[in-house]
């Protein structure tokens, strides 16, 4: 849990361990004058309008970035994340109140950290209201920052990408289809190959993929952290890394089609939806309905046209979800033309996406099947 005070950022963080941070953030003019009541102020509005940031001093670290998000409500997001240190961000939700110029942050403990607004930053302020004096007075402050606009990807989400991943320091960029495949580039490396991946762990803070690059194991991590490219003025809603061949790459991230679930299309499902003009699921099953189970670890799927049971691989090497050529099937004589129809979408997909407890199953950019997990 976040200390209240401000002041033992000074403190030494042997315990903490990191979060990559870059840039720095000085503030302009003298020591603010806490008791000026004609301070310039940010309006409400702006106050819940982007991300306040910053570049703290650490004793024993080379700073702490701090974003502060205020949201509508009344509540707000704090995160502080150590430089250099493993397993370094640690983050604080609760209520804010605002009397005049100064915010007072209250969590599940009590008294979470305060701030002074000036024209359109934050002094982070001492457990006493006071700004923090000596020679380090002015990095105690957080500069309001937007968050990256995804519309600027829109040709890539128009293309089926759910998320980029991006860094600097070497420049490198992933597109990912979650849960399907990706492509990786980098300045030296404009291959536009799509690389299947599988979903090895998710939950907690985030989600990882993995897949085989030139022969070589990779990780893509994605953390739901704030974090900053480093070179402009806008904060990600994400932290990202990609890992291969003994060098690990750190970056940002931006979900481009609303926010990346991280689920996994394992398990089992039931259809819910064929979406062929004219035919109702009703229509078509009047007993039972196609069924699906997927193993992610073994990569096979198998399941039941409700009157034929198939199997087969899935994500064996190949960007196709699964190939219905090679699917094994029983061939027992079916009434009505449900099989017909489920087979015939079946066979045409594509792509999936899994969202929360839905599967959908797409032709290129078409959904075909929707199923609900069991």
């Amino acid at each position: 849990m976040l200390m209240a005070v401000a002041a033992i950022f000074m403190f030494s963080c042997n315990n903490s361990t990191t979060g990559k941070t870059k840039g720095t953030y000085s503030m302009p003019g003298a020591t603010p004058d806490t008791g000026r009541s004609d301070a310039p102020v940010v309006s409400e509005q702006s106050l819940t309008d982007g991300i306040f940031s910053g570049l703290l001093p650490c004793a024993d670290c080379p700073g702490i970035t701090e974003y502060l998000q205020f949201k509508t409500g009344g509540t707000y997001h704090l995160q502080r994340s150590y430089a250099e240190r493993m397993e370094a961000t640690f983050v604080s939700q609760g209520t804010f109140r605002r009397e005049g110029n100064q915010i007072t942050l209250t969590d599940n403990r009590g008294d979470a950290g305060r701030y002074m607004v000036q024209d359109n930053s934050l002094i982070v302020l001492d457990q006493d209201g006071k700004p923090v004096t000596g020679a380090l007075t002015s990095k105690y402050v957080l500069h309001r920052q937007l968050l990256a606009n995804p519309e600027k990807w829109k040709a890539q989400a128009a293309n089926g990408i759910d998320f980029i991943a991006m860094g600097t320091e070497p420049f490198w960029n992933v597109s990912l289809r979650e849960g399907q495949w990706l492509i990786f580039q980098t300045p030296d490396k404009r291959d536009s190959s799509r690389i299947p991946v599988q979903l090895e762990k998710a939950g907690g803070t985030g989600w990882t993929y993995t897949g085989e690059l030139d022969g070589q194991l990779f990780r893509l991590a994605i953390y739901t952290e704030f974090s900053s490219d480093g070179m402009s003025d806008r904060i990600y809603r994400y932290r990202t890394t990609f890992e291969t061949n003994g060098k690990k790459l750190s970056g940002t991230g931006v979900a481009l089609r609303g926010a990346i679930s991280g689920n996994s299309a394992g398990g089992s499902w039931v259809l819910q939806d064929i979406l062929e003009p004219g035919k109702s699921l009703q229509s078509l099953f009047s007993q039972k309905t196609p069924t699906l189970l997927i193993d992610t670890i073994a990569r096979k799927l198998s399941g039941s046209t409700s009157c034929n049971r198939f199997n087969g691989a899935w994500m064996n090497g190949s960007e196709l979800p699964f190939n219905a050529a090679q699917l094994a099937m029983t061939r027992m004589a079916c009434a009505g033309e449900g099989e017909t129809v489920f087979l015939a979408a079946f066979k045409k997909v594509n792509g999936f996406r899994c969202i929360a407890d839905e599967l959908l199953m797409y032709q290129d950019n078409r959904v075909l099947l929707r199923w609900k997990k069991l």
